[in-house]
């Protein structure tokens, strides 16, 4: 494979998925980003995951923030009874 999907963490936390790394050296494109939005010397760590990981996590965080939206906004006290 030419390319590796990976998750970039930079060292103050920062975390961009979808990052195309080519050649294992050199970063291609973040996510829709036009511009890489980081120097070489900020990057933490690498994760590659195909992208598949963090799509499972963006999700999995998508339907908890829903679901706690719509607990908030029924007027629930979060026991479930109502």
């Amino acid at each position: 494979m030419d390319y590796q999907i990976a998750t970039v963490v930079l060292k103050d936390g920062r975390r961009f998925p979808r990052t195309v790394i080519q050649g294992s050296y050199y970063v291609t494109s973040v996510g829709d980003d036009a511009e890489i939005p980081f120097a070489e010397s900020d990057i933490g760590s690498i994760i590659v995951d195909h992208g598949k990981k963090q799509s499972m996590f963006f999700y999995l965080r998508l339907a908890t923030r829903r679901f706690i939206a719509k607990m908030n906004s029924s007027g629930s006290d979060g026991s479930g009874l109502g």
